[in-house]
């Protein structure tokens, strides 16, 4: 168990390891591993604005960990908690989908796979994604329709854990911990009391894969003669009389009982629960499967994550109504997630120390603890966050910025002043503060604070937050925290501050009036926000619709860029790469966020050469009118 006297994490940012399940029986298996939960007298951490998830959150052997159960099975729903999950908690560095599937009995290798057994994900394919013709369904073979490859950090853990003795450790740390999660449920009282025990060697029956779960003696059940009726899918092969003859001997069974193994390789991912024998084992040797299951392929690509499933049927929709596997299947899925996580490296803190020299000597606890109630969040992987988002940051799409006489004399003014940067939605304000941060600080600004809102997340959507955040900073870097000399503060997305906007503006329009400290602040075009401003006595605005040319330009360079990366993906010929770009130039008006969304539909995997120039023309060219375009085509 952890050390209960560990302080629990102060906000969302310090969590690392996300645990999502499908199924209440995986859901609860996973928590009998929990060492400490953070949320026993109620959440503490909440959730970010139109995040629908309800988190579970506790610690693993040194780990803050976040637990979801998935409201329905399924990618699509999977999908959405994926996308919830990174709203609310930014810095998940890996996830793990646990639960159950449908396994493959045997790998190609011939080596036996059992009930009970570990599938662990190298990659994963939607094999029900393909395309349906008179009497048959062709599965896509593309490389561009498959799901992609797993992240760096995810295929160095795989990479370890496929050597022999990775996986030696693997196994016999996960056997250990299934006794613990099996002796946690035996001493727990439970309305519903749960058994993951092992049910033994003769519960674990394969059939042959062309025996038919259905009727067996036909006569008087006509309905079965061609293919099984409906009713033959809810009744057990004990009560439709399925015969012992047809199983097919297994070597492993003969062995020790409850010594499970894990298996490392390709899962198939759809929306249909597999139960028939034949289409599996095709499908299976058609694209190298070991398991198949129904949410990986909606989390795959929105998190790092690693499926780790225990095999609770074969797939072939023989059942029988004493030997439900699915409890011991969640609990050494279980049980190897948990194994995994020990094994995974612990990476240091990205923000900096709170305790440091001061005047010869170190803070007091007191002023410890005070910093770490100011902690909101680490603003520049809240920059690296909106960069990789956003598809990088282009440095010639806003260096005209550098060139720009408000920006210069705001640059060379030595005593203080507020660069307040303005325009309308799409515009680019972010990314501009963005590629202003990193030439500022190329330049040698070592003093510069900065700060991201966000309307969505309410850790980054208040006054208090802002100044919490930057007097944070500035007491974790500098020891002359009140010289406010030659520091620089820049706060992006003042309208996405939903909480004490007005205290933050008067705040901001005051402040370079009474010190040298230099400011640069983004927002809309709001007028409340203009009239706040206005009463700087030294207030610069720098208006993106009087840069009109320099953002068309800049706009141009990035279509150039976006349609470049396209036209590898897609192997373009250069007649298709010019009328794409063609098409972005003239309809982008001068807004990023238009060409990034619609950039983002024609880059999916489904969309082919032939469906550009129809999908590019069905989307409308003013930024409003396509938010609701593509609401009402994600929603139909």
């Amino acid at each position: 168990m952890a050390n209960s006297s560990l302080p629990p994490p102060n906000s969302r940012d310090d969590f690392e390891i996300a645990i999502i399940c499908a199924l209440a029986i995986e859901y609860d298996a996973v928590t009998l591993l929990i060492d400490q939960f953070w949320d026993e007298d109620g959440d503490k951490y909440g959730r970010a604005i139109n995040d629908p998830n309800t988190y579970t959150t506790g610690r693993m052997r040194g780990f803050d960990i976040v637990l979801v159960l998935l409201p329905e099975k399924g990618k699509v729903s999977a999908a959405s908690a994926a996308s919830s999950f990174r709203s609310s908690f930014h810095r998940i560095t890996l996830a793990l989908l646990v639960g159950t599937c449908g396994g493959v009995p045997y790998t190609k290798d011939n080596e036996e796979i059992l009930l009970g057994d570990v599938i662990i994900s190298k990659t994963v394919i939607q094999y029900d994604l393909g395309r349906q013709y008179n009497g048959q369904f062709l599965t896509e073979e593309t490389l561009e329709e498959r799901l992609g490859k797993p992240g760096t950090n995810v295929r160095s853990i795989l990479t370890v854990m496929e050597t022999n003795h990775g996986r030696e450790r693997l196994e016999t740390r996960a056997a250990v911990l299934l006794e613990q999660l099996q002796r946690h449920a035996s001493q727990k009282k439970m309305r519903k009391p749960v058994k993951y025990e092992y049910l033994g060697v003769l519960n674990d029956r394969l059939f042959q894969s062309s025996y038919l779960h259905r009727h067996q003696v036909l006569l008087p059940y006509r309905c079965c003669e061609e293919v099984p009726c409906h009713s033959s899918h809810t009744l057990s092969c004990a009560e439709l009389g399925c015969e012992d003859e047809h199983l097919v001997q297994r070597q492993r069974l003969k062995e020790q009982a409850q010594e499970f193994r894990i298996f490392i390789g390709r899962f198939g991912s759809g929306d249909t629960v597999l139960r028939s024998g034949t289409y599996r084992d095709r499908i299976a040797q058609r694209h190298g499967l070991l398991a198949f299951e129904m949410e990986g392929a909606g989390i795959w690509d929105g998190l790092p994550c690693i499926i780790v499933k225990g095999v609770s049927n074969y797939a072939d929709g023989h059942w029988d109504a004493d030997s439900n596997w699915q409890h011991f299947a969640a609990a050494t899925a279980a049980a190897t997630a948990r194994a995994l996580i020990e094994r995974y490296p612990k990476t240091d803190r990205p923000y900096p120390p709170l305790v440091v020299i001061k005047d010869g000597k170190r803070r007091t606890k007191e002023e410890d603890e005070c910093l770490r109630d100011m902690h909101i969040t680490d603003p520049s992987l809240d920059k690296k966050r909106i960069e990789d988002t956003n598809g990088g940051l282009l440095r010639d799409s806003y260096i005209w910025i550098l060139t720009n006489a408000e920006f210069i004399q705001w640059r060379e003014n030595a005593d203080g002043g507020l660069l307040w940067i303005k325009g309308d939605p799409g515009k680019g304000k972010t990314m501009l503060l963005c590629g202003l941060i990193n030439e500022l600080q190329a330049k040698g600004a070592t003093r510069l604070y900065y700060f991201f809102c966000q309307a969505s997340d309410s850790r980054l959507n208040s006054a208090t937050k802002v100044l919490c955040s930057l007097v944070y900073s500035i007491a974790c870097d500098d020891e002359l925290a009140l010289d406010l000399k030659d520091k620089v503060f820049i706060v992006d997305g003042l309208d996405e501050c939903v909480s004490d906007l007005p205290l933050l503006l008067d705040f901001i329009s005051r402040a370079p009036g009474l010190s040298e400290a230099k400011w640069i602040v983004s927002s809309r075009n709001w007028p409340s926000i203009e009239e706040k401003l206005n009463t700087s006595s030294k207030k610069l605005p720098l208006s993106l619709e009087l840069n009109e040319q320099s953002i068309s330009e800049a706009v141009h360079v990035y279509i150039k860029h976006k349609v470049n990366q396209l036209a590898t993906l897609k192997k373009l010929d250069e007649k298709s790469r010019d009328a794409v770009e063609s098409h972005l130039s003239a309809n982008a008006n001068g807004t990023f966020l238009w060409v990034a969304l619609v950039y983002k539909e024609l880059f999916k995997g489904g969309v082919k050469k032939r469906h550009l120039r129809d999908l590019m023309t069905a989307f409308p060219p003013d930024l409003g009118p396509l938010y609701m375009h593509l609401r009402k085509w994600t929603c139909s």
